[in-house]
């Protein structure tokens, strides 16, 4: 009875916490003054209108305080896999609250069926905090696999610039050359991106990459950038050297294409070595039960 209780009033509390941002509250000065070109706001002018109820939800997700739950995801993460820290705040808030409803239900339904309630709470906060860092190794894991993606997609740019720059392209019309060959790779694309918003603000191709390559952590970028940067200043002749990181790029991922097929080689052999034992096991069982049974 008591667990029924509490459980009706925490779903009570998680409704209204979760349906109090969709009311819009009377504006305060003070508080639009305090939000005002404040990091949050400017994110929810890309994510949507500050009307939106997911915007506002995802607000009031980054005010929350942070929870011991493991590693989170960063910022370099979220701008690398195109997400907004509005929008990561507003999947944790869900996640969370999801999560705690569902193992808030199924406490009532088990305690009404005469299970022991001593660990039900214990299990539903473990739960909410499950469900929170759940966004966060999402992230982390796009992240990791969009850099890897990333870097051989460098070494294609890499090639192509050492392309353009062998038939007597100037290395900025090289960099911008190649970023164009492909539209439907989102690493030509980004780069694309980049070298427009540098020409308009008066960048150099190579701080521009530099940029984008520490605002992602992609190194391979940044060994780029360091390249064409000899040739811009210095005009050095950067074939040669764009060549070998060309290759040595396509080396490591070719590197890293065989550890991942080894990886899911061993995870099926052990996968078939499990099958096979648990196959082994029955019959033993059966003949074992037949011999146990037999008069003689």
């Amino acid at each position: 009875m008591i667990l029924t209780v509490i459980g009706g009033a925490l779903i009570g509390v998680a409704v209204a916490v979760l349906v109090s941002p969709l009311f819009t509250a009377r504006p305060k000065l003070s508080a639009a003054m305090a939000t005002f070109g404040s990091e949050a706001t400017a994110e929810t002018t890309s994510g949507g209108s500050r009307d939106d109820w997911k915007t506002r939800m995802g607000i009031w997700g980054m005010k929350l305080p942070p929870l011991p739950v493991g590693p989170k995801a960063t910022k370099m993460d979220l701008q690398l896999i195109g997400r907004t820290e509005v929008d990561h705040a507003f999947q944790k808030v869900l996640y969370a609250f999801s999560t705690t409803a569902i193992l808030i239900l199924a406490a009532v339904v088990l305690s009404a069926a005469g299970v022991p309630n001593d660990l039900f709470f214990l299990a539903i906060c473990l739960g909410f905090m499950a469900g929170w860092s759940v966004p966060d190794r999402q992230a982390r894991a796009l992240a990791q696999r969009a850099r890897k993606e990333f870097g051989r997609g460098v070494g294609s740019f890499i090639e192509l610039v050492a392309t353009e720059v062998k038939r007597g392209a100037h290395v900025t019309a090289a960099v911008a050359s190649a970023s164009t060959v492909s539209n439907d790779s989102w690493v030509f694309v980004r780069i694309r991106q980049v070298l427009t918003r540098a020409q308009y603000q008066q960048q150099q191709v190579w701080d521009a990459l530099d940029d984008l390559a520490a605002e992602i952590h992609v190194p391979e970028l940044s060994e780029a950038a360091r390249i064409v940067r000899l040739s811009g200043k210095d005009g050095a002749r950067i074939y040669d050297a764009l060549r070998a990181s060309g290759k040595n790029l396509r080396m490591r991922a070719l590197a890293d294409e065989h550890e991942q097929a080894n990886l899911v080689s061993g995870k099926i052999a052990r996968r078939i070595q499990g099958i096979v034992m648990i196959f082994l096991g029955m019959i033993l069982t059966a003949l074992f039960i037949n011999i146990s049974a037999s008069p003689f």
